[in-house]
């Protein structure tokens, strides 16, 4: 998934004087802790073995309970089509579907261990779920750690709220997240996330831009 080419951040972050461990998770922590809901719309290029081609996704997430919906479409000309309506929840996943030249739509559903298996395809947006849209979030749980900290950059280690482990690395200076890698238990798939332009809204951070690679599905 590729959004856009990176650029400057839109919000002048200033320098987070070199601390402990605990006080880089702190100023983490306090970009991304306390979010309970947000909307957007992202603009995607997606190229998998299925499904390819550019469209908005529009993304709606709630915390508590943990909900996710991404709603894919293509607008054309005067009209708008469908290419997926994504729901993820702790009980499981509902999706319709439409695949390339077919005449109608296909609706899907079951437990989100199954959802991987049942669609490779988008598997990545499951696997890479708050690390879409909210960079660094997990900062403030127990789980969390520094892993290296040094002038040319910082690592951090945390949780996603449905599990995946993801290594995230921040700018030196600023403590802003450059790039994440989030990892499914077994080790077997990675998918790799890049962040850019990023602003404050409040006393949230969020990035402008977002391109994500999933070699299993083949995303760029």
């Amino acid at each position: 998934m590729a959004t856009a080419c990176a650029g400057p951040d839109r919000a002048w972050f200033p320098a987070v004087p070199a601390g402990t461990d605990a006080e880089i998770l702190g100023t983490l922590a306090a970009r991304t802790a306390g979010l309970d809901s947000l909307q957007g719309i992202v603009a995607m290029a997606f190229d998998g073995p299925e499904l390819s081609g550019t469209f908005d996704l529009v993304v709606s997430y709630t915390r508590r309970p943990r909900r996710m919906r991404q709603t894919a479409f293509k607008d054309i000309v005067v009209a708008s089509h469908d290419i997926f309506d994504l729901v993820l929840r702790p009980d499981g996943y509902a999706i319709v579907h439409r695949p390339p030249d077919a005449e109608a739509a296909e609706h899907r559903s079951g437990p989100l261990e199954r959802f991987a298996a049942d669609l490779p395809d988008l598997a990545g947006f499951w696997l890479a779920g708050e690390a879409l849209f909210l960079p660094g979030i997990g900062a403030e749980l127990s789980s969390a750690r520094v892993l290296e900290h040094n002038a040319e950059a910082v690592l951090v280690e945390t949780r996603l709220p449905h599990g995946p482990r993801v290594i995230w690395t921040l700018a030196p200076k600023t403590l802003v997240v450059r790039r994440a890698a989030v990892l499914d238990d077994s080790g077997s798939r990675r998918v790799a996330m890049r962040y850019g332009d990023s602003r404050q809204i409040g006393a949230f951070t969020f990035p402008g831009m977002v391109q994500m690679h999933d070699p299993v599905a083949r995303v760029t």
